[in-house]
């Protein structure tokens, strides 16, 4: 325990407490006023409760002022990582423009994400493919650069059997992937 802390200082009116709030470095909090249905509910409810929010503006803002906390927080590029544990290990944060890193310099040519670029795929290295870049990673094992690409399609690259079978608005959406 604090020793600092004295257990007589415990405000245990309510009332005192709400005036002695109003005096604190608290974040507001606003209130709004919810209809609640007269469905399944008995004859004696409310028509209307208070709901109580924070704003998150407001929080973000007093946490990206406390130096404590920002200087534990990481703001790097997405991170590819077997064991995916910490938020900047997912896709939104390697595609996001807010996160991440948003562009790379290779041999004097810079690459942005969602620039399109002409690359080798892994399994062929002898034939170049079009290609959209999503997100820029940092491998977690060798902390080297890996470059995240959504392939694009042509239209006589896709094999279905019969237009009518499947529509083509559902192939291109199942393939995530932009026609030419």
């Amino acid at each position: 325990m604090n020793q600092e802390f004295n257990r007589n200082h415990i405000v245990r009116n309510i009332r005192r407490f709400r005036t002695w709030r109003q005096h604190l470095p608290l974040l507001s909090i606003s209130a709004k006023s919810i209809p609640i249905s007269s469905k399944k509910t008995p004859s004696t409810s409310k028509n209307s409760k208070l709901a109580y929010q924070l704003s998150i503006n407001d929080i973000i803002w007093h946490v990206l002022s406390n130096p404590s906390l920002v200087n534990n927080m990481y703001f790097g590029p997405g991170i590819d990582s077997e064991i995916k544990s910490e938020y900047w290990h997912g896709t939104l944060w390697a595609e996001s423009p807010l996160f991440g890193q948003e562009q790379l310099t290779i041999l004097q040519e810079t690459y942005r994400c969602g620039d399109f670029v002409y690359y080798y795929d892994n399994d062929n290295n002898e034939q170049l493919h079009l290609g959209r870049l999503r997100a820029i990673l940092i491998n977690e094992v060798d902390k080297q650069y890996q470059l995240r690409i959504q392939k694009v399609l042509y239209y006589n690259d896709l094999h279905f059997y019969s237009p009518f079978l499947r529509p083509r608005k559902t192939i291109l959406i199942a393939l995530d992937s932009i026609l030419l």
